[in-house]
């Protein structure tokens, strides 16, 4: 039987990784062409830190969300934490509950915050089905922020106010009907209402979210993937940490399942809900670009997209059984171990000892 994810055996990695020696400081010209894993590796090898960097690069990390496939990126970037590469990246992108992994990342608790959803939104907790038909929401976003990410597994919102990583929290305007990035947060609770507008879905998760004069919903709808933010923000490199597994995209709605999501819009403008229903669309392009930043062929940045096996099967979105959850969250884990090179079998023993603990194991 494998031990819990939330526990850690922090095992030395330096034996198995591709960057020999202690870590150096030099500063060594850095040219802005290089590619995002060696820029991350060269970054871990010299122990550079953000605001205090010797090459004139920004790296953005960029999370998907895709409702409880977040568990996906939350797994992501747990690994991300236990290899001791938060101080690699300069700018933390994320969209829906990407935006929640990304805050917990940043705040140095990622895999603290990842055991949310199979030890917190399990069952019928946090989504509710049958609420479909009467106008409560499916997904209960007030238990999840303003119970589980405030009392049961709280988030430290000092580290994101007062931290040297700044947190993009996208969200969609439902007044412009384009993506928007929240990234100015004068107290806690601005963190939580950034949060709130980029997972609320009108008609599944409650109302769109009053924001400076606007309504704001889950960020899906204009910007799944945040790599275009990231570039309108400086990025030069993007690490972009995607929920679906490879070879698979967003597909059309069919008549049922266009015909079900008329029926959760029912409330929503005409036009925001044509806008769902065309979602796959919006999806395909960005996927696009960030194959083309991966190619060379995106002016201006560099990227690379770290994504579960294409022999593993999707989570659904409104996915609740808690060993679904974290087998989720092991792959996603594991996903980073293979993008870097690693030793799948290091990945398993990593998972087998204290994920919620602060260790991390160094790389460099």
């Amino acid at each position: 039987m494998r031990a819990p994810l939330e526990s850690a055996v922090v095992i030395p990695l330096q034996s198995v990784l591709r960057w020999p020696g202690r870590k150096s400081r030099e500063n060594v010209p850095v040219p802005t062409d290089l590619p995002t894993l060696d820029l991350i590796r060269l970054r871990a090898r010299q122990g550079s830190r953000p605001g205090a960097r010797s090459d004139d690069c920004r790296l953005a990390l960029v999370i998907e969300g895709g409702g409880m496939r977040g568990v996906v990126s939350g797994g992501m970037v747990a690994a991300l934490e236990h290899l001791d590469l938060r101080n690699a990246f300069d700018v933390v992108y994320g969209s829906s509950s990407g935006a929640m992994a990304g805050a917990y990342f940043v705040a140095s608790q990622a895999r603290f915050g990842t055991t949310i959803y199979y030890q917190c939104l399990g069952g019928r907790r946090f989504i509710r089905m049958l609420n479909l038909l009467s106008r409560r929401p499916v997904m209960d976003t007030s238990y999840l922020l303003d119970h589980v990410c405030r009392d049961v597994r709280p988030l430290d919102t000092s580290a994101i106010l007062d931290g040297d990583i700044p947190l993009h929290v996208i969200g969609s305007s439902m007044r412009d009907r384009a993506s928007v990035t929240i990234s100015e947060f004068a107290c806690e609770d601005d963190v939580f209402e950034a949060l709130r507008c980029s997972i609320t879905v009108p008609g599944i998760a409650g109302p769109a979210v009053p924001f400076n004069g606007d309504f704001l919903f889950d960020s899906a709808l204009y910007e799944s993937i945040p790599l275009r933010a990231a570039r309108a923000g400086g990025a030069t490199h993007a690490l972009v940490l995607l929920t679906r597994t490879k070879g698979t995209t967003r597909s059309a709605p069919g008549p049922v399942s266009s015909a079900l999501l008329r029926f959760a819009l029912r409330h929503q403008p005409a036009e925001i809900v044509e806008d769902w229903l065309q979602i796959h669309r919006s999806y395909a392009r960005e996927m696009d670009e960030i194959r083309n930043a991966e190619d060379g062929d995106c002016p201006g940045i560099h990227a690379q997209s770290v994504q579960l096996d294409g022999t593993l099967r999707n989570v659904s979105q409104l996915e609740t059984r808690p060993a679904v959850l974290e087998r989720a969250a092991r792959e996603g884990f594991s996903a980073v171990f293979a993008a870097l090179g690693l030793d799948g079998f290091i990945a398993t023993q990593v998972l087998g000892g204290s994920f919620r603990g602060g260790a991390a194991a160094g790389i460099a």
